[in-house]
């Protein structure tokens, strides 16, 4: 049986203290003026630009290179460093679901959101499939459906 996750979104997020200072950007093209959280893959050193659509049916997808102090490579003390009102962030809406439901994250810029395809989870064969392998399948599936999209 083949089981799928819910499309995933790009969310941009920052804290209620960070918005009561500086404001919500209300397209990305005000990104300019906020602190955007930078995050530099491991692998290249190239800094992530951030993904949007442009509102409406069919909105193009485009990305947008955001600047600010910070730069990181750990996607949890990137989310930290928003939850302390150091910035903005970019991050898949499931990595930031519990600060997103409990209000100390805010999500804006709802119109322009990046949806991606669904988490797919690419396995050589299933007749001898590694019993860690499994083991991470089944977890995966079975918290498929818990997981609350904001």
């Amino acid at each position: 049986m083949e089981r799928q996750t819910p499309p995933l979104s790009m969310v941009v997020a920052g804290s209620p203290d960070y918005f009561a200072r500086h404001g919500k950007p209300k397209t990305p093209q005000d990104l300019s003026g906020h602190n955007c959280i930078s995050y530099r893959y491991s692998g290249s050193g190239a800094l992530h630009d951030w993904d949007f659509n442009e509102p409406g049916r069919g909105g193009q997808h485009f990305t947008l290179a955001v600047s600010g102090n910070l730069i990181t490579n750990d996607d949890e003390g990137m989310t930290r460093d928003a939850l302390q009102s150091l910035g903005l962030i970019q991050n898949i809406d499931i990595a930031i679901n519990e600060p997103l439901v409990y209000g100390r994250l805010v999500r804006v810029l709802q119109n322009w959101t990046h949806t991606q395809a669904d988490l797919d989870l690419y396995v050589p064969t299933r007749q001898r499939m590694p019993n860690k392998v499994r083991a991470l399948l089944d977890f995966l599936v079975a918290k498929r459906d818990a997981i609350v999209l904001v």
